[in-house]
């Protein structure tokens, strides 16, 4: 065997960019591509692999028509995945949820090679947030339809192309909504070579089946959720077949990791004791494992006339090796300024080789290297220190090594009986080069973290409270009344932040964010606290207002759909929706209904941005205490939202752009650190013993700006006492609000 596993990545690559060019003079030739690509699913989950609870006739069919691969791999969560397969990459070099804007990936390849591309459902490799420039359309995609993120909160937000355009907690709708849009999308480009990867939500975290197929299965939830996803990606395949697209498509069906089976006591709470995660089958442990069980995938291929119908390799096989193999058939060439960790796989899919291009595969969980498999042989790596929480099989911690053809189930340590292969696959490990930068496993791009200060007070990094005269005994009463709400059972759990003179000098977090599952509320939670960036938020729409791009009159749900039957409710009766302007006159706290009516209140860019600024900042409230705000729900989160959605760029980047750069600075005492979030409808109310989930869909109380979980008038005494103690600590002239 040889060791040096890097060089021959090198070499095929290399000989990639040489042969291109003969698929490229012969355009007819080169294939549609469809990949579909589900989310969360075992490898022991379709009939073609083994389940016997699952009825997947569809893709079972297509894996009879094309072959199956059974030693297919993809990544161990969600986002890393995605970034792989798009870029050829190990989520090491490609970043996952945080992948860059700089990664070069199949679909722009594709398109410059003359391809349609199409997205369609789960994007999940822009910190689950609208960054235009790490969005599909930036990334070579034609089109796109789906969502951004995953559904974990049991509600999706869609996008088509940059624009915002709907969202909903029917998790039963997805997979058609997903296999409709692509359709569409076959329909409009069946006269041109496409490219189509089509990413399911299903049946990821918060699962659910349409009528017609629950409880049909004998999988339980899971189940019924796996069959309807057969039966779409049947009627995508029928589609393809009556567009006459069979014979020069080729089609991929796997998923990006394996099933969460290791996280069965929280999916069953959130599914009412139903069955809500999938098998391994013969393969140890599943989703976040690099175990087999948590990343090889059932896969199976079909181009007529190319791919051997009826056919079973166990060839290695993975969603990194798709750009190249592509780059083969569409006729591409391979960017050759970075490492492609894929290899052309074209021989493989062909059948004109049996073992195909790679002979090794490397494990990674969280950017750090966790194993090496070069052929039968798999090592896991010792001293492993990064682990995915619900991951309850961690291993020995010493060298273990499993002959994969024998004994899939990794269940006999080779490791002191084979010393020689160990120290062989050691090196190739060692062989690996990998990035000098730390790897970035955000999920979302989170607030920057508190640090100690040198009394052990916590404190951010834009303030110390101490520099701004507050006491111990004062921190420790803001506290105290806070803590209070949690004590007193007015609400489970919330985050206190203040800004004082423009800087955060406090910002803490209580209770739990979750009652079900006991999720610890973060200061990073998507519940803002009202007085967050009143100024900042305020700024960033004049500006944006003052440029034509927003219309401080127009009403919000004029910008986010999601506010359709939202109404202002002011002087005791239901008004309209609010306007932008009605927005700002809570978050820059200015007065409410009153100078509303009478017409007073406006916000003007008047001289220099810098100016306006200050004002903001440290205007006193005009309005006598208590006074009720015309627009009191939502307050400045609704703004900057608004703001996010008609840029197509997040809150920070527009803190940039339209505040700091104008008055040539390059920091500010906070910016927020990334997406606005609103939570609709309140997930809990309070009952006389603790709190329940709140039923129905209706908005009836909808949450307030300060992150309470719970209506606000059944907050009110002890909200009081906490603005008292406030306002005790500041005197109003500098209340930081």
């Amino acid at each position: 065997m040889k060791t040096l596993c890097i060089p021959i990545v090198a070499c095929v690559v290399a000989l990639l960019g040489s042969s291109c060019a003969t698929a490229a003079e012969k355009p007819n030739t080169r294939p549609n591509i469809v990949v579909v690509f589900t989310d969360d699913q075992g490898y022991g989950d379709l009939g073609c692999f083994g389940s016997e609870t699952i009825r997947t006739p569809r893709i079972d069919q297509l894996a009879n028509e094309g072959t199956r691969f059974t030693n297919f791999y993809a990544q161990v969560v969600c986002g890393p995945s995605r970034s792989a397969l798009l870029t050829g990459r190990y989520p090491v070099r490609s970043l996952g949820w945080s992948m860059k804007a700089s990664e070069i990936t199949i679909a722009e390849l594709l398109r410059d090679a003359g391809y349609m591309t199409g997205c369609v459902g789960k994007w999940d490799v822009s910190n689950r947030a609208a960054i235009t420039d790490r969005m599909p359309n930036a990334q070579g995609f034609d089109y796109y339809y789906g969502t951004l993120g995953a559904n974990d909160g049991g509600r999706v937000v869609f996008h088509e192309n940059n624009k915002q355009v709907g969202q909903t907690n029917d998790m039963a709708s997805l997979t058609r909504l997903y296999t409709d849009k692509s359709i569409e999308f076959l329909k409009r480009n069946k006269d041109k070579p496409f490219f189509l990867y089509l990413a399911h939500t299903m049946v990821h975290s918060v699962i659910d089946a349409s009528t017609e197929f629950k409880g049909k299965s004998k999988g339980g939830l899971y189940g019924d959720t796996v069959e309807e996803l057969d039966y779409h990606t049947g009627r995508l395949l029928d589609a393809i077949d009556e567009l006459d697209l069979r014979d020069n498509t080729l089609v991929i069906f796997t998923s990006d990791n394996g099933p969460w089976n290791n996280f069965q006591e929280v999916l069953g709470k959130k599914h009412n004791g139903q069955i809500a995660w999938g098998s391994s089958g013969p393969l140890r442990e599943g989703k976040g494992s690099t175990y087999e069980g948590g990343l090889r995938e059932p896969c199976a291929v079909r181009w007529p006339g190319h791919v051997p119908a009826g056919h079973t390799s166990d060839a290695i096989f993975a969603t990194i090796d798709f750009l190249p193999t592509f780059g083969k058939l569409a006729g591409y060439e391979i960017p050759d300024d970075r490492i492609i960790d894929g290899v052309d796989q074209t021989g493989l899919l062909t059948g004109k080789s049996e073992t195909g291009a790679r002979e090794d595969y490397f494990y990674f969980c969280k950017g750090e290297l966790h194993a090496v498999r070069k052929g039968p042989w798999k090592l896991i790596l010792p001293d492993r220190k990064k682990f995915y929480g619900y991951v309850k099989d961690k291993g020995s911690q010493r060298a273990e090594l499993y002959n994969l053809t024998q004994d899939v189930s990794e269940s006999e340590d080779q490791a002191k009986a084979h010393p020689e292969i160990v120290k062989e696959l050691r090196t190739c490990a060692d062989a690996l080069p990998l990035p000098d930068a730390p790897y970035d496993e955000r999920i979302r791009l989170n607030r920057p973290q508190p640090r100690k200060a040198k009394d052990g007070t916590t404190a951010l990094p834009e303030g110390q409270w101490k520099q701004h005269n507050v006491t111990d005994a004062q921190r420790e009463q803001i506290l105290a009344a806070f803590q209070a709400g949690i004590d007193q059972k007015f609400i489970p759990g919330g985050a206190l932040m203040l800004i004082h003179k423009g800087e955060v000098i406090l910002s803490e977090a209580f209770g739990v964010a979750d009652i079900e599952t006991q999720r610890s509320f973060l200061t990073s939670s998507p519940c803002r606290i009202a007085s967050l960036t009143k100024p900042h938020t305020a700024t960033v729409l004049v500006r944006l207002a003052a440029e034509g791009k927003v219309s401080l009159d127009a009403t919000v749900d004029t910008y986010l759909p999601e506010f359709k039957g939202v109404r202002v409710q002011g002087e005791g009766k239901a008004a309209e929706a609010p306007t932008l302007l009605q927005c700002l006159s809570h978050a820059a706290g200015f007065a409410g209904n009153n100078a509303l009516k009478a017409g007073k209140f406006s916000v003007k860019l008047d001289g220099d941005l810098s100016d306006v600024i200050k004002d903001l900042a440290t205007k006193e409230q005009v309005a006598a205490p208590g006074t009720r705000y015309a627009y009191s729900r939502f307050g400045y989160m609704t703004a900057g939202r608004v703001a996010e959605v008609i840029t197509g760029r997040p809150y920070p980047e527009l803190m940039q752009t339209l505040l700091l750069k104008p008055l040539g600075a390059e920091t500010a005492t906070f910016t927020p650190p990334e997406a606005m979030l609103i939570l609709m409808p309140v997930p809990y109310e309070r009952t006389k013993t603790g709190f329940r989930r709140r039923q129905g869909t209706g908005l009836g109380t909808a949450i307030n700006p300060g992150g309470s979980l719970v209506p606000q008038q059944q907050t009110n005494r002890w909200r009081n006492r906490l603005v008292q103690t406030i306002n005790n600590v500041f005197p109003r002239s500098t209340n930081p609000g």
